[in-house]
């Protein structure tokens, strides 16, 4: 079977623009995934380097973004058959349907995506700090509360807290960015 030519060449800007548009929805994708900040890292960069190679089969004239995503299914499906003993991996079909929901959505993820950012840069650095030793790091409650010097019942109560401070947060700037 022929490979349809694109209907103009894509220059290594052009490439690079739709890859950065791209990149915060294939990362959500691989990370809901895989829920490791590592192999996301790991999947995508592999992502990355196959549409490179492949640039010359993209067609302009389809989404870049789903065409991406087909890549980014592939790799995770390569990393959970690997892991096919685990029992954290999720199931192809889940896979699948994550994948959709993700590239339906991508104008949104990025929409949130900023606003959480912003939500997060008025947070002390105390409550950053928290939020990122357990979301970046990945270290356990009782880890955190050692290095704060806090009780686990503390810092439980912390995240909470910042999780519903950080979701009003981000539904306010959404409200106002659709009144405005």
């Amino acid at each position: 079977m022929r490979q349809r030519r694109p209907s103009e060449p894509v220059t290594r800007e052009t490439f690079l623009r739709h890859y950065q548009e791209s990149e915060r929805p294939l990362r959500t994708y691989i990370w809901c995934a895989t829920r490791d900040p590592h192999v996301t890292d790991d999947i995508l960069q592999n992502v990355w380097r196959t549409l490179w190679v492949k640039l010359d089969q993209y067609d302009a004239r389809r989404p870049f973004t789903a065409w991406a995503m087909g890549f980014a299914r592939i790799e995770v499906l390569r990393w959970r058959r690997a892991r096919a003993r685990s029992v954290e991996v999720l199931g192809e079909e889940t896979l699948n349907r994550l994948a959709a929901a993700v590239e339906e959505r991508a104008d949104d993820i990025e929409t949130l995506q900023r606003h959480l950012d912003e939500c997060l840069a008025q947070l002390p650095a105390g409550s950053r700090a928290v939020l990122r030793m357990f979301y970046a790091q990945r270290l356990r409650i009782v880890e955190i509360a050692a290095r704060f010097r806090r009780t686990v019942a503390a810092v439980e109560m912390q995240l909470v807290r910042l999780r519903r401070q950080l979701r009003e947060c981000v539904e306010l700037r959404q409200i106002r960015e659709k009144t405005a």
